[in-house]
């Protein structure tokens, strides 16, 4: 579409749309020339066209978040202002994201601990190995050492078929 947003018809402008069919409705381009508030008088690019180009800019959001002023401003029609103002929206959820938890939050699902710890860990490559031994009855090699006791067992005072709650000694 060529021309100023305000040249389109009123269910087409991102503000109007966002009013209107909420934040979800309006594409990743639309939110940021939301944010830009103004495309390039001497270029003639729009809002939305700066939007598409700071999409360009990476191959996904993540990438444009972490751009610095320099690679943002490395953008025709973005000046200082623009920039900065990309940069503290996506700073802000960035900071929303990784709120820490209060004192009475509690997670109540799986997707609840994902989506908290998502945002610190994805960046990194974390190995997480998880062993669960079940009591292997038939080797002795696997028992645990018996808690002392008075009474009169069946099994010998040396072994146990529980686990003990300390590690036997190395």
């Amino acid at each position: 579409m060529g021309g100023g947003i305000k040249e389109w018809p009123q269910d087409e402008r991102p503000r109007e749309k966002l009013l209107n069919q909420g934040a979800a409705g309006l594409t990743d381009a639309e939110l940021l020339a939301l944010i830009v508030r103004s495309g390039d008088p001497t270029t003639g690019q729009s809002a939305i066209d700066l939007g598409r180009n700071l999409i360009g800019l990476g191959s996904n959001l993540r990438e444009l978040g972490n751009a610095d002023i320099a690679e943002l401003t490395a953008i025709k029609g973005m000046g200082l202002a623009k920039a900065a103002g990309v940069k503290a929206a996506f700073t802000l959820a960035s900071r929303f994201q990784a709120r820490k938890l209060e004192r009475f939050d509690r997670f109540t699902s799986p997707q609840q601990v994902f989506d908290y710890f998502h945002h610190e860990y994805r960046a990194r490559s974390i190995s997480l190995h998880c062993f669960w031994m079940e009591r292997i009855a038939s080797s002795d090699a696997f028992r645990f050492p018996r808690a002392p006791s008075t009474k009169a067992s069946s099994t010998p005072a040396r072994y146990s078929t529980r686990p003990s709650r300390n590690p036997p000694p190395r």
